[in-house]
């Protein structure tokens, strides 16, 4: 990837949301706590201890940790456009400008248009996002459209389009 970037945005979970996580784990953790190392199970048919340190695991440390550290990370350079999802996908995917035959910015309803928040794939080809309800989709010769999320979806358009336009009249 060419250093000379001259878009570059990095997207966290929001804040709010990382709390929410912490405390539900925070939670899970007492329940578990309660149970496999004090004796006390909650409810009449309670999870086995085995099974509760899993979720535990799972639900109270991984998922936390998932989403203090996942970004989404765009970058536009002269020769095309380069974005991941860290950390499902460490390597950044590149689309290259001779690749793309159209882009638009978008305004949308996320819960609604695609599904939520992350990783989603659907009719409207995939869609990245972490935040917001703005992006910039990339329909590529092929027919497949990538949605990325942006809070600098006009900026991020106006470059792509730029660039793209003079990568095609060169």
């Amino acid at each position: 990837m060419n250093n000379k970037a001259v878009f570059h945005e990095v997207q966290y979970q929001p804040m709010w949301l990382r709390i929410i996580m912490l405390g539900v784990g925070a939670i899970i953790f007492i329940i578990m706590y309660q149970q496999v190392m004090l004796g006390y199970s909650i409810g009449t048919h309670p999870a086995p201890d085995w099974l509760m340190i899993v979720i535990w695991a799972f639900v109270g440390v991984l998922l936390p940790l998932f989403a203090s550290f996942s970004r989404l990370e765009i970058q536009v350079n002269d020769k095309g456009v380069y974005y991941r999802f860290f950390p499902l996908q460490p390597r950044f995917i590149f689309i290259p400008f001779s690749g793309i035959s159209s882009i638009e910015a978008l305004t949308f309803n996320p819960l609604w248009n695609t599904g939520g928040w992350g990783i989603r794939w659907g009719l409207g080809g995939i869609c990245y996002l972490v935040r917001g309800n703005q992006g910039v989709r990339f329909t590529l010769d092929s027919g497949k459209r990538i949605l990325l999320g942006s809070q600098r979806s006009n900026e991020l358009f106006e470059i792509t389009e730029e660039k793209r336009k003079r990568h095609l009249s060169s």
